[in-house]
């Protein structure tokens, strides 16, 4: 692949991985937000702990493109 097209994908990594921190915070908080109710909190944790997995993979996506920049 050629630099430019690494550099568009590290770009759209990048902004991958912004809006991921910003849902992980959202959703963190209405955990909390939850957990001060009576409100089941099975499938809010769920979602949470599956965008954080997800974030990591997608930090883990972002280094490679770095190495392939790097080569």
């Amino acid at each position: 692949m050629d630099r430019q097209m690494e550099l568009a994908h590290l770009r759209l990594a990048d902004r991958h991985i912004a809006e991921g921190e910003l849902r992980v915070a959202a959703q963190a908080a209405m955990v909390e937000r939850l957990r001060g109710g009576t409100y089941p909190l099975g499938l809010a944790e769920d979602l949470l702990s599956l965008l954080r997995t997800t974030l990591v993979e997608w930090h883990n996506h972002r280094a490679l493109i770095v190495a392939a920049l790097n080569d």
